[in-house]
């Protein structure tokens, strides 16, 4: 397969020797800014026909939701049909948004993979959320509070940046080392990647969608979502996926022996043959083989 930057901002990851199916478009969650992290899941998709970009957010404390979708939209509307948008964490709360409020970009996704995604599309698990991370995670919370910056959570920011809170909200087991990324790195390679800065703006947007959230997206998108948790995600759990499911009138589908990073060991055996099959599914049902 071939890399080259299409942008300078956005990895993307070629197809080689295989004709190309679509094109999967990753959108980062608060835990890195760009999505380039998921290399290795980028390469494997890439042997069967998949072309993938790397979305790099441009971020700040004070970044706005809105300012947020439009970077999504921009690289959505760039690329070459069909496309496949595949958000992380607060990165499937961004696609939700934008498949919802912007139809010319719900028309040219032909499907959606939300993988660990922060539950939007319910006002009241959105504040269980809250809740949630209130009473598990204090000091993490207490930090975002006073930092004002949601990259604290996942181990990140500026000051206080914390390998071991990093560990315990985003991986199912004690990684000495991380492959997803297409390369093996050790541990605290893998953490000085972790985003410094990340928006309290954004979750006050996301409040406001919930909302106002459509009761039926798949219908007001016209689009088809696929709902991919992680059975050890301790930061948006199993039970907390269920709402967003409902609401594209899906199921969840669950990822084996992964935190909520999905990139512990043996994502190549877990991770990707559930990716695999759904983008399976949206090809073959739009008629793209």
């Amino acid at each position: 397969m071939m890399m080259s930057e299409e942008e300078p901002m956005n990895l993307v990851v070629e197809p080689q020797g295989v004709p190309r199916r679509a094109t999967l478009l990753w959108v980062p969650g608060a835990t890195h800014d760009s999505a380039a992290i998921y290399r290795g899941p980028m390469e494997a998709m890439a042997s069967k026909g998949y072309r993938s970009v790397a979305l790099r957010l441009r971020k700040s404390r004070c970044t706005s939701l809105g300012n947020y979708v439009r970077q999504v939209e921009e690289s959505l509307m760039e690329l070459e049909e069909p496309v496949i948008l595949i958000g992380h964490s607060l990165g499937g709360a961004l696609v939700q948004v934008l498949l919802t409020r912007q139809r010319d970009a719900a028309k040219k996704a032909c499907g959606a993979v939300l993988l660990c995604a922060v539950p939007i599309m319910s006002f009241c698990q959105y504040l269980r959320f809250f809740l949630y991370l209130y009473c598990k995670f204090f000091v993490p919370f207490i930090m975002v509070v006073l930092t004002l910056n949601v990259a604290q959570l996942v181990g990140g920011g500026y000051c206080c940046r914390s390998s071991r809170r990093c560990r315990a909200i985003g991986f199912a087991s004690d990684p000495n080392s991380v492959t997803i990324t297409g390369t093996r790195q050790s541990f605290e390679e893998y953490h000085e990647g972790i985003a410094k800065v990340e928006s309290i703006p954004l979750l006050l947007g996301l409040l406001c969608y919930a909302i106002t959230a459509p009761s039926d997206p798949k219908e007001s998108s016209g689009t088809t979502a696929a709902v991919l948790a992680a059975e050890q995600d301790v930061l948006t759990p199993l039970w907390m996926h269920q709402s967003t499911a409902a609401a594209w009138r899906t199921s969840v589908q669950p990822i084996s022996n992964q935190g909520h990073f999905v990139s512990d060991e043996g994502w190549d055996s877990t991770l990707v043959p559930v990716l695999e099959q759904q983008l399976e599914l949206f090809t073959s049902r739009k008629g793209l083989d």
